[in-house]
Order: structure tokens, then C-alpha cells, then sequence
């Protein structure tokens, strides 16, 4: 993966450096808390500065975006009837974050973007497998790190890293990748799926990212991997060969009937099992946000973390079976990152974010790629950090024509067979 990486050429070295910044974008997507924010969004306003000079990549075609931004910022003063100045700062510190990564992007091919991820997608398909390989094998070489009395990760160098949350509640144990938990590691993993299926037509790095979502042993991913292989399936027929054809339903279905045993094993222990006060949880977190959304439709309640808490106390979901210490608990953040945008901006304004997510301009199968990014983030509260909101702000620029912008132009342009880019 890193053959020929000569960073003396300017060109290996402008991918090395895009690939850092988008790097530390993902990191600051859900990444282990080892990595430190501010510097990260330091480091990122830096290569934006080294990549593209003063302008930072910004360009007139961003301009919706920063009108989008002022309107949520008046927004936010209505809603939240008040200015938690740390808890706005933040928001629009990963806004200018996602902003960056954007412009980092805007003047290059779409399919760069795609050999980006899927050099990363690499990386992290073998970490989850052989984390889990190592954990169930050789778990002596493994060291734990305290971040907090609760939390005690087990790794490797940082490397391979895994951390129980619940004894003997999975088959096996979960890796976490560079990121805080397995449910974060599968939305990388799923779009790896998604971009070696799909884009680079490449099924060894598929099945790669497929038994690394495995590892993940998530709910959530096992559903999105399950739409994606069906929809794979389905485009494939037409113009598969007799011989792939024949293949194919011999494969597809013992796939199948293996990833159902793993989802029922899986759901089983979420619902009815070990693991059910995770299920009790996450339905906690969503009725919740829902409920305040319901009260604040049009305006939502804004940034700051003491005015869910405050919306929360009053329009919970009662009806919950978590004790009332863990619905304080509860209460303090909402793990929906779908709901969050609908209680915190209202319902208007979040359906932009989400229009903006499903008109992403960087991978073509618009719908599959929506399914991918919406279902993923039901579970985890990541919809306005600087990945997504890249993804998100791409599909919010106004394009007046394809001279203007014409590496935007509808068209997806080719990718290398072998699915690498010079320097990669």
C-alpha cells in the first residue's frame, strides 16, 4: 500500500498530505480518544494551507453552505433561547473542519475521493480481522489503557485495540480500529464495501471489508452490509457471465444464510439477551429526541448540551425500562445522530443537512450510498462532524455549469482497474 512513496515527488507528496487531513477528518468522525481535537483541526487548517494556500480551497461555489451555516447560527439563538458559546464554538469548529476537507476535494476528480477512502478502507479491513485473530489468540500481548474508571481499552500500539462493554455478551471480541467502538469501525468498513464492490469492482478487498464488518458484530452493520451485498446481487445478473451466474447461486446463498444466523444471534442478544440493555438504550435516545423535536419542530433547541438535558427531564420517553440513574445518564447526549439534527436545528433545516447527504457528489450510486450513510448514523451521534459534513456540504454547492466546475460534471470518471492511485 505505500509502494513508491517518495515524498520528494510533489505529486506523491500532495497525496500523502490530502490523505493525513482527510485522516484526522475521520478521526475526528469517532476516532479513540488518543487523538487530541484541536490540534487535529489545527493540523487540518494547516494542510488546507500547504495543499492550497491562502484560500484554504474555498471557493464561490461553497456559498450555500455558508449561508446555510448563518441561517443555522440564527436558528440556534431562536431555538436554544440563549448562546452556550463552548457548545456552538464546537459545532462550527467541525463545520470549518468539514469546510477544509471539502475544498481539499473540490478541484480533483470524484474518483479521488473514492481511491482515498479505499486506500484507508485497506488498512482498516485487516486491522478489524486480525485484532480479532490476535485478541482470541495471543490476548496476553494486548495492554490495557484506562481513559476513565468505566473505560479500559485493550491494544496494541494503538494498532489493534478492543474494549468490553459487556462481559460474554459476543461470540467474540470486537475490534475498535482507530476508533472509540466497533459501531464507528463498521461505518468505514461498510463504505469500504460499498467502494470495492461498486467503484473498483474489486471482490477479494470486498470480502475483506465484508469479515471485517463481521468482526464489528454490530446490528446496524450487519443491515447495512445485508443491502448492500443484495443490491450488488441484483445489479450484477444482468450482465453476469453463465459461469458467474452459476457462481452466484451456489455463493449467495450460503452468504446469506450466514450472515442471517449471525444478525439472528446477534439480535437475539440485543433484544432478549445479555446485551438488551444496549437495545433499551439506543430506543431511549430515540424516542427522546423525537419527543423534543415534536416540542421544537421548527427551530429545534440548538447546540447546547444543558438545554437537551433541561428538554429531556421534561419530554423523555418514560416508558423506558432503564432505571432512573441511567436515564440521567441518558439524558446528559443523545446517541441518534439522525435525531440529533432534527431536535437541535428543527426539522426544516435538518431536512437540508439530509438533502445534502443524499446529493453527496462523490460516489454515483446516490441511494445506496445514502442507505449506507443515513442507517449508520441512526446509532451513533456523528452526523455533524467533518466526515459526514464533507459528504454533506458537497451535495449543498452550487454548480452553476460544468465549466465552471467541470470535474463536478455528472459523469464519474474511471478509476484505475487495480483501484490504486501514484504514491498509494
Amino acid at each position: 500500500m505505500l509502494r513508491n512513496l517518495d515524498l520528494r515527488d510533489p505529486e506523491v507528496r500532495a497525496v500523502f498530505l490530502r490523505r493525513l487531513a482527510l485522516f484526522m477528518g475521520m478521526m475526528l468522525t469517532g476516532g479513540l480518544f488518543i487523538f487530541p481535537r484541536i490540534p487535529m483541526l489545527v493540523g487540518i487548517v494547516v494542510l488546507a494551507l500547504v495543499l492550497k494556500g491562502p484560500t484554504l480551497g474555498i471557493r464561490r461555489a461553497m456559498a450555500p453552505i455558508f449561508l446555510l451555516l448563518v441561517v443555522v447560527f440564527a436558528v440556534t439563538l431562536i431555538g436554544g433561547g440563549g448562546l452556550p458559546l463552548g457548545d456552538v464554538a464546537t459545532r462550527y469548529a467541525n463545520f470549518a473542519g468539514g469546510i477544509l476537507l471539502l475544498g481539499l476535494y473540490l478541484d480533483l476528480p470524484r474518483s479521488t475521493m473514492a481511491g482515498d477512502l479505499y486506500f484507508f478502507g485497506k488498512i482498516f479491513s485487516l486491522q478489524a480481522v486480525l485484532t480479532v485473530i490476535l485478541a482470541e489468540t495471543v490476548n496476553g500481548l494486548f495492554r490495557p489503557v484506562a481513559f476513565d474508571q468505566d473505560l479500559i481499552y485493550n491494544t496494541i500500539g494503538f494498532i489493534f485495540t478492543y474494549h468490553v462493554m459487556l462481559e460474554d455478551s459476543t461470540r467474540f471480541l470486537r475490534p475498535d480500529g482507530f476508533f472509540y467502538e466497533p459501531a464507528v469501525l463498521q461505518i468505514y468498513l461498510n463504505i469500504q464495501l460499498y467502494i470495492a464492490l461498486f467503484i473498483f469492482k474489486n471482490r477479494t478487498w470486498g470480502a475483506a471489508a465484508l469479515l471485517g464488518v463481521l468482526a464489528t458484530q454490530s446490528t446496524t452493520a450487519l443491515i447495512v452490509s445485508g443491502g448492500i451485498l443484495a443490491v450488488y446481487y441484483v445489479r450484477l445478473l444482468p450482465t453476469a457471465t453463465a459461469l458467474e451466474k452459476l457462481a452466484g447461486l451456489i455463493v449467495a446463498p450460503v452468504v446469506a444464510i450466514f450472515l442471517t444466523f449471525v444478525a439472528v444471534e446477534n439480535f437475539q442478544a440485543k433484544f432478549t439477551g445479555v446485551s438488551v440493555g444496549s437495545t433499551w438504550a439506543r430506543e431511549y435516545d430515540a424516542y427522546t429526541g423525537l419527543n423534543v423535536a415534536a416540542h421544537y419542530p421548527l427551530t429545534g433547541i440548538g447546540f447546547g448540551s444543558e438545554q437537551y438535558f433541561q428538554a429531556a427531564m421534561k419530554y423523555g420517553y418514560f416508558e423506558t425500562q432503564l432505571n432512573d440513574t441511567h436515564v440521567v445518564n441518558r439524558s446528559q447526549a443523545n446517541s441518534n445522530g439522525i435525531v440529533m439534527l432534527l431536535y437541535m436545528m428543527g426539522i426544516p433545516l435538518a431536512l437540508v443537512f439530509l438533502f445534502g447527504l443524499f446529493r453527496q457528489r462523490f460516489f454515483p450510486h446516490k441511494l445506496v450510498f445514502f442507505f449506507i450513510a443515513f442507517t449508520s448514523l441512526i446509532p451513533e451521534p456523528l452526523a455533524l462532524n467533518p466526515f459526514f459534513l464533507m459528504l454533506i456540504f458537497s451535495g449543498l454547492l452550487h454548480v452553476p455549469s460544468r465549466r465552471l466546475l467541470p470535474r463536478f460534471a455528472p459523469r464519474y470518471p474511471a478509476v484505475p482497474a487495480d483501484g490504486r492511485l501514484r504514491g498509494a
